[in-house]
């Protein structure tokens, strides 16, 4: 991972206390990726979201009526932030749909333990990259000198 010395900030967006307990047993014994404590809901996502800072956000599709349009909308309005979807049996022959609306990977539930976390390394991974080429970019676009272009013709051949 990029991050040397630093942990990777996930936020659990569910309100399945099941997902949740399993997220929480997974993390325990991981040093390098830290679960934000916070309790989210339809209505305080995005503030959450801007307090917490997250570098990846692991978002139970359960989690509310339209899961599309809002990894569209959290994945457009904080592109520096991974969406990782958890997908249950049911929802696998979305997957398309799932990346499609702004998710960098998907995970399925109940969790593989080691798959959960290899996914999130390679989003941190991800991120981190978009991250450093965003600040090695140009500042001021570059000016290119115009280029006259000259054509000729004539009906006539040998010309």
């Amino acid at each position: 991972m990029p991050k040397t010395n630093e942990t990777a900030r996930i936020l659990l967006v569910s309100k399945d206390q099941s997902v949740i307990d399993d997220t929480h047993a997974v993390f325990s014994n991981e040093l390098f990726l830290d679960l934000i404590e916070r309790g989210v809901t339809p209505g305080n996502l995005f503030s959450v979201i801007d307090e917490t800072n997250p570098d990846v956000i692991l978002f139970d599709f359960a989690f509310q009526q339209r899961p599309f349009y809002l990894v569209d909308k959290i994945a457009s309005e904080y592109p520096m932030c991974g969406v990782i979807a958890v997908l249950s049996e049911s929802q696998m022959g979305d997957l398309d749909r799932v990346i499609l609306a702004g998710a960098r990977a998907f995970v399925h539930y109940p969790y593989q333990r080691d798959k959960l976390i290899s996914t999130i390394q390679r989003v941190v991974e991800l991120v981190e990259r978009e991250k450093a080429e965003a600040a090695q970019a140009p500042a001021a676009p570059v000016e290119i000198s115009p280029v006259h272009t000259f054509t000729v013709f004539s009906p006539k051949g040998g010309v």
